[in-house]
Protein backbone atom coordinates (compact mmCIF):
# COMPACT_ATOMS: atom_id res chain seq x y z
CA UNK A 1 0.00 0.00 0.00
CA UNK A 2 1.58 3.27 -1.14
CA UNK A 3 0.53 6.66 0.19
CA UNK A 4 3.73 8.60 -0.47
CA UNK A 5 2.02 10.69 -3.14
CA UNK A 6 -0.32 12.28 -0.53
CA UNK A 7 2.22 12.57 2.29
CA UNK A 8 2.64 16.34 1.72
CA UNK A 9 -1.07 17.13 1.51
CA UNK A 10 -2.59 19.52 4.06
CA UNK A 11 -5.54 17.19 4.55
CA UNK A 12 -6.91 13.92 3.19
CA UNK A 13 -10.53 13.24 2.26
CA UNK A 14 -11.30 9.52 1.93
CA UNK A 15 -14.52 8.76 0.07
CA UNK A 16 -16.21 5.60 1.37
CA UNK A 17 -19.73 6.52 0.26
CA UNK A 18 -19.94 3.84 -2.43
CA UNK A 19 -17.50 1.29 -0.99
CA UNK A 20 -19.30 -2.01 -0.27
CA UNK A 21 -16.41 -3.67 1.53
CA UNK A 22 -13.32 -5.82 1.16
CA UNK A 23 -10.60 -7.41 3.25
CA UNK A 24 -10.08 -6.70 6.99
CA UNK A 25 -6.36 -7.27 6.44
CA UNK A 26 -6.28 -4.51 3.83
CA UNK A 27 -8.13 -2.21 6.22
CA UNK A 28 -5.54 -2.85 8.91
CA UNK A 29 -2.67 -2.29 6.47
CA UNK A 30 -4.10 1.12 5.58
CA UNK A 31 -4.72 2.07 9.21
CA UNK A 32 -1.02 1.58 9.99
CA UNK A 33 -0.22 4.79 8.10
CA UNK A 34 -2.39 6.96 10.33
CA UNK A 35 -1.11 6.07 13.82
CA UNK A 36 2.17 6.51 15.68
CA UNK A 37 1.64 3.71 18.20
CA UNK A 38 0.06 0.28 18.46
CA UNK A 39 -3.70 0.47 19.01
CA UNK A 40 -6.51 -2.11 19.07
CA UNK A 41 -8.74 -2.07 16.03
CA UNK A 42 -11.70 -4.28 15.08
CA UNK A 43 -11.12 -7.92 16.04
CA UNK A 44 -12.94 -10.77 14.25
CA UNK A 45 -14.50 -13.49 16.43
CA UNK A 46 -15.73 -16.59 14.58
CA UNK A 47 -18.50 -18.95 15.70
CA UNK A 48 -15.97 -21.20 17.42
CA UNK A 49 -14.97 -18.15 19.48
CA UNK A 50 -11.52 -18.08 17.91
CA UNK A 51 -10.42 -14.48 17.61
CA UNK A 52 -8.29 -12.77 14.98
CA UNK A 53 -7.02 -9.65 16.72
CA UNK A 54 -6.19 -6.60 14.67
CA UNK A 55 -3.84 -3.90 15.95
CA UNK A 56 -2.12 -1.08 14.15
CA UNK A 57 1.58 -1.71 13.64
CA UNK A 58 3.25 1.64 12.82
CA UNK A 59 6.65 -0.04 12.52
CA UNK A 60 5.72 -1.54 9.13
CA UNK A 61 5.33 1.87 7.45
CA UNK A 62 8.24 4.12 6.53
CA UNK A 63 6.27 7.36 6.99
CA UNK A 64 3.11 8.61 8.65
CA UNK A 65 0.11 10.59 7.43
CA UNK A 66 -0.28 13.14 10.21
CA UNK A 67 -2.56 15.63 8.50
CA UNK A 68 -6.30 16.03 9.25
CA UNK A 69 -8.45 13.24 7.78
CA UNK A 70 -12.09 13.39 6.70
CA UNK A 71 -13.96 10.18 5.84
CA UNK A 72 -17.08 10.47 3.69
CA UNK A 73 -19.81 7.89 4.29
CA UNK A 74 -23.33 7.11 3.08
CA UNK A 75 -26.02 4.45 3.16
CA UNK A 76 -24.05 2.27 0.71
CA UNK A 77 -20.91 2.25 2.86
CA UNK A 78 -20.70 -1.34 4.11
CA UNK A 79 -18.59 -4.08 5.70
CA UNK A 80 -14.82 -3.41 5.48
CA UNK A 81 -15.48 0.22 4.51
CA UNK A 82 -17.39 0.54 7.79
CA UNK A 83 -14.54 -1.30 9.55
CA UNK A 84 -12.10 1.42 8.47
CA UNK A 85 -14.53 4.23 9.30
CA UNK A 86 -15.40 2.81 12.72
CA UNK A 87 -11.72 2.37 13.62
CA UNK A 88 -10.83 5.94 12.61
CA UNK A 89 -13.88 7.32 14.44
CA UNK A 90 -13.29 5.47 17.73
CA UNK A 91 -9.60 6.47 17.69
CA UNK A 92 -10.66 10.09 17.00
CA UNK A 93 -8.25 10.15 14.07
CA UNK A 94 -10.77 11.38 11.49
CA UNK A 95 -13.88 13.49 11.16
CA UNK A 96 -16.67 11.35 9.72
CA UNK A 97 -18.99 13.26 7.37
CA UNK A 98 -22.20 12.14 5.65
CA UNK A 99 -25.06 9.72 6.25
CA UNK A 100 -25.25 6.67 8.55
CA UNK A 101 -23.71 3.56 6.96
CA UNK A 102 -25.39 0.26 6.05
CA UNK A 103 -24.57 -1.69 9.23
CA UNK A 104 -22.68 -4.82 8.18
CA UNK A 105 -20.22 -5.87 10.90
CA UNK A 106 -20.68 -9.68 10.80
CA UNK A 107 -18.62 -11.49 8.13
CA UNK A 108 -20.57 -14.05 6.16
CA UNK A 109 -19.84 -17.31 4.37
CA UNK A 110 -21.65 -19.58 1.88
CA UNK A 111 -23.80 -22.52 3.06
CA UNK A 112 -24.95 -24.92 0.30
CA UNK A 113 -28.68 -25.67 0.40
CA UNK A 114 -28.79 -28.16 -2.45
CA UNK A 115 -30.46 -27.93 -5.86
CA UNK A 116 -27.92 -25.25 -6.79
CA UNK A 117 -28.96 -22.86 -4.01
CA UNK A 118 -26.43 -21.25 -1.67
CA UNK A 119 -27.25 -19.24 1.45
CA UNK A 120 -24.85 -16.58 2.70
CA UNK A 121 -25.01 -16.47 6.51
CA UNK A 122 -22.96 -14.76 9.24
CA UNK A 123 -20.14 -16.92 10.58
CA UNK A 124 -18.27 -14.34 12.68
CA UNK A 125 -18.65 -10.92 14.30
CA UNK A 126 -16.56 -7.83 14.78
CA UNK A 127 -15.51 -6.66 18.24
CA UNK A 128 -13.71 -3.49 19.29
CA UNK A 129 -11.89 -3.43 22.63
CA UNK A 130 -12.74 0.22 23.28
CA UNK A 131 -16.48 0.07 22.64
CA UNK A 132 -17.06 -3.60 23.44
CA UNK A 133 -19.38 -3.83 20.42
CA UNK A 134 -19.63 -3.10 16.69
CA UNK A 135 -21.89 -1.43 14.12
CA UNK A 136 -24.01 -4.42 13.05
CA UNK A 137 -27.56 -3.40 12.14
CA UNK A 138 -27.12 0.23 13.23
CA UNK A 139 -24.30 1.47 11.03
CA UNK A 140 -21.53 3.93 11.79
CA UNK A 141 -22.87 7.34 12.76
CA UNK A 142 -21.11 10.39 11.29
CA UNK A 143 -19.64 13.20 13.35
CA UNK A 144 -21.25 15.66 10.92
CA UNK A 145 -24.56 14.45 9.54
CA UNK A 146 -25.98 15.45 6.16
CA UNK A 147 -27.03 13.78 2.94
CA UNK A 148 -24.27 11.66 1.47
CA UNK A 149 -24.18 13.52 -1.86
CA UNK A 150 -23.26 16.72 0.01
CA UNK A 151 -20.52 15.13 2.13
CA UNK A 152 -17.55 16.09 -0.06
CA UNK A 153 -18.40 19.78 -0.08
CA UNK A 154 -19.09 19.72 3.66
CA UNK A 155 -15.71 18.08 4.38
CA UNK A 156 -13.98 20.67 2.20
CA UNK A 157 -15.76 23.43 4.09
CA UNK A 158 -14.73 21.99 7.47
CA UNK A 159 -11.11 21.77 6.34
CA UNK A 160 -10.94 25.30 4.92
CA UNK A 161 -12.54 26.80 8.03
CA UNK A 162 -10.05 24.93 10.21
CA UNK A 163 -7.19 26.05 7.96
CA UNK A 164 -8.35 29.67 8.21
CA UNK A 165 -7.89 29.61 12.00
CA UNK A 166 -4.31 28.36 11.56
CA UNK A 167 -3.25 30.76 8.79
CA UNK A 168 -1.47 34.00 9.73
CA UNK A 169 -0.44 35.23 6.26
CA UNK A 170 -3.01 37.76 5.01
CA UNK A 171 -2.73 36.68 1.39
CA UNK A 172 -3.22 33.03 2.32
CA UNK A 173 -6.18 34.00 4.51
CA UNK A 174 -7.77 35.76 1.54
CA UNK A 175 -7.26 32.73 -0.67
CA UNK A 176 -8.70 30.37 1.94
CA UNK A 177 -11.69 32.65 2.50
CA UNK A 178 -12.35 32.59 -1.25
CA UNK A 179 -12.33 28.79 -1.17
CA UNK A 180 -14.76 28.84 1.76
CA UNK A 181 -17.18 31.07 -0.16
CA UNK A 182 -16.95 28.88 -3.28
CA UNK A 183 -17.80 25.75 -1.28
CA UNK A 184 -20.58 27.52 0.62
CA UNK A 185 -22.07 28.52 -2.74
CA UNK A 186 -22.01 24.89 -3.89
CA UNK A 187 -23.63 23.66 -0.67
CA UNK A 188 -26.31 26.34 -0.82
CA UNK A 189 -27.19 25.24 -4.33
CA UNK A 190 -27.21 21.54 -3.37
CA UNK A 191 -29.27 22.04 -0.22
CA UNK A 192 -31.80 24.64 -1.33
CA UNK A 193 -31.56 24.72 -5.10
CA UNK A 194 -31.59 27.90 -7.16
CA UNK A 195 -33.81 30.84 -6.28
CA UNK A 196 -36.87 31.53 -8.36
CA UNK A 197 -36.99 34.89 -10.12
CA UNK A 198 -39.75 36.09 -12.41
CA UNK A 199 -38.74 37.18 -15.88
CA UNK A 200 -39.44 40.80 -14.85
CA UNK A 201 -37.15 40.46 -11.82
CA UNK A 202 -34.36 39.01 -13.96
CA UNK A 203 -34.79 41.85 -16.44
CA UNK A 204 -33.56 44.30 -13.79
CA UNK A 205 -30.08 42.71 -13.92
CA UNK A 206 -29.79 42.99 -17.70
CA UNK A 207 -27.55 45.55 -19.31
CA UNK A 208 -23.96 46.45 -20.08
CA UNK A 209 -21.35 46.53 -17.33
CA UNK A 210 -17.94 48.07 -17.99
CA UNK A 211 -14.74 47.35 -16.00
CA UNK A 212 -13.94 49.64 -13.09
CA UNK A 213 -10.65 51.47 -13.79
CA UNK A 214 -7.50 50.58 -11.90
CA UNK A 215 -4.63 48.05 -11.80
CA UNK A 216 -5.71 44.57 -12.85
CA UNK A 217 -8.95 45.77 -14.37
CA UNK A 218 -10.90 43.36 -16.55
CA UNK A 219 -10.12 43.67 -20.29
CA UNK A 220 -13.69 43.72 -21.60
CA UNK A 221 -17.15 44.92 -20.77
CA UNK A 222 -19.77 42.25 -20.21
CA UNK A 223 -23.45 42.13 -21.00
CA UNK A 224 -26.05 40.43 -18.83
CA UNK A 225 -28.97 39.17 -20.88
CA UNK A 226 -31.96 36.83 -20.67
CA UNK A 227 -32.41 33.63 -22.64
CA UNK A 228 -35.64 31.87 -21.86
CA UNK A 229 -36.04 32.23 -18.10
CA UNK A 230 -32.34 32.43 -17.23
CA UNK A 231 -29.65 35.06 -17.03
CA UNK A 232 -26.49 34.70 -19.10
CA UNK A 233 -23.17 36.52 -19.04
CA UNK A 234 -22.11 37.61 -22.53
CA UNK A 235 -18.64 38.84 -23.53
CA UNK A 236 -17.10 39.56 -26.96
CA UNK A 237 -16.08 35.91 -27.42
CA UNK A 238 -18.14 32.73 -26.75
CA UNK A 239 -19.56 30.98 -24.90
CA UNK A 240 -22.30 32.77 -23.02
CA UNK A 241 -22.35 31.50 -19.43
CA UNK A 242 -25.61 30.60 -17.73
CA UNK A 243 -25.96 32.18 -14.27
CA UNK A 244 -27.67 30.31 -11.41
CA UNK A 245 -29.10 32.49 -8.59
CA UNK A 246 -28.43 31.36 -5.01
CA UNK A 247 -29.34 34.64 -3.23
CA UNK A 248 -31.06 37.88 -4.23
CA UNK A 249 -27.76 39.23 -5.57
CA UNK A 250 -25.40 36.25 -5.98
CA UNK A 251 -25.18 34.05 -9.04
CA UNK A 252 -22.86 31.11 -9.70
CA UNK A 253 -21.68 30.08 -13.15
CA UNK A 254 -23.31 26.89 -14.41
CA UNK A 255 -20.91 23.93 -14.92
CA UNK A 256 -17.85 26.10 -14.40
CA UNK A 257 -14.54 24.45 -13.51
CA UNK A 258 -13.14 27.83 -12.40
CA UNK A 259 -15.79 28.03 -9.63
CA UNK A 260 -16.59 31.67 -10.40
CA UNK A 261 -19.50 33.56 -8.91
CA UNK A 262 -20.97 37.01 -9.37
CA UNK A 263 -22.29 39.46 -6.77
CA UNK A 264 -24.44 42.38 -7.91
CA UNK A 265 -24.35 45.75 -6.13
CA UNK A 266 -27.72 47.43 -5.61
CA UNK A 267 -28.46 51.15 -5.46
CA UNK A 268 -30.82 52.81 -2.98
CA UNK A 269 -33.82 51.82 -5.09
CA UNK A 270 -32.72 48.20 -5.11
CA UNK A 271 -31.65 48.19 -8.74
CA UNK A 272 -28.32 46.65 -9.85
CA UNK A 273 -25.67 49.36 -10.29
CA UNK A 274 -22.60 47.15 -10.64
CA UNK A 275 -21.21 43.69 -10.13
CA UNK A 276 -18.07 41.87 -9.01
CA UNK A 277 -16.85 38.54 -10.36
CA UNK A 278 -14.93 36.36 -7.89
CA UNK A 279 -12.52 33.54 -8.72
CA UNK A 280 -11.51 30.67 -6.44
CA UNK A 281 -7.87 31.82 -6.61
CA UNK A 282 -8.93 35.15 -4.94
CA UNK A 283 -8.89 37.28 -8.12
CA UNK A 284 -11.75 39.76 -8.43
CA UNK A 285 -13.01 41.96 -11.27
CA UNK A 286 -15.42 44.81 -10.62
CA UNK A 287 -17.79 46.41 -13.11
CA UNK A 288 -20.19 49.36 -13.13
CA UNK A 289 -23.45 49.38 -15.00
CA UNK A 290 -23.59 51.78 -17.92
CA UNK A 291 -26.95 50.95 -19.49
Amino acid sequence: MRFKFVSNAKAIIIDMRYNNGGSPETVNAILNYFFEKKLPMNHIIDRKHDTVKHYTDPSVTAFKLNMPVYVLIGKRTFSAAEDFTYAMKIAKRATIVGDTTGGGAHPTGPAPLGQGFVLNIPNARSYHEVTGTNWEGIGVYPDVYLKGEQALEKAQLLFFKDLLTKTSNNQEKQQVQCQITVVENKLALMQSGSMNFTNAELQKFCGEYKPMPGPGAAPNSIIILIKGNNLFRNIPFPPDWKLIPITNTRFVYDNDDANRYMDFTLDKEGNPSGLTIYYADSRTFSYERVK
